[in-house]
């Protein structure tokens, strides 16, 4: 008999885990699909605004709106995006989630990773990389090349 209640309970407990990471990969989806529409409207501002303090933590305002205008310049806006993994991390300071996403833009494909720190109501932004046809580098180089040029 204990054997059955051990077994009923693990059972539940998976399918509460289940049912937790299902509703904070929707919650995270969504929180990519509202990224892509704002980086297409230019609003990068916004995107770091609504960010988590652990992406403000590593990236100045004025750093990461220019790193996404580049990411813009450089791909265009979205058409596509697939995706192609993902991970639930429960860490000592909070709940993350990773996804991996194949996305086609219209100047070109790039692979896209989000890590967003989940809370009971909102995935906020707390990483983003995107490559590997530009990497960070490349693209801070774009935009602070045309920036210097344009005040010659």
């Amino acid at each position: 008999m204990q054997r059955v209640r051990h077994t009923v309970l693990l059972s539940l407990l998976a399918l509460l885990c289940a049912c937790s990471s299902s509703a904070d990969l929707k919650q995270a989806e969504q929180a990519i699909e509202r990224f892509h529409q704002q980086l297409d409207a230019g609003q990068s501002a916004d995107i770091y605004e609504a960010a988590s303090d652990d992406l403000k933590k590593v990236a100045l305002h004025d750093d990461f709106v220019t790193f996404l205008d580049a990411v813009h310049r450089r791909f265009g806006n979205t058409k596509s995006s697939s995706r192609k993994g993902w991970n639930v991390n429960d860490t000592s300071s909070g709940a993350f989630i990773t996804l991996s996403y194949e996305t086609t833009f219209a100047e070109g494909k790039a692979s896209e990773q989000f890590v967003y720190r989940l809370s009971t109501t909102d995935a906020l932004l707390a990483g983003y990389h995107v490559g590997p046809e530009a990497t960070h580098a490349q693209l801070f180089s774009r935009a602070f090349g045309e920036e210097l040029r344009g005040h010659h």
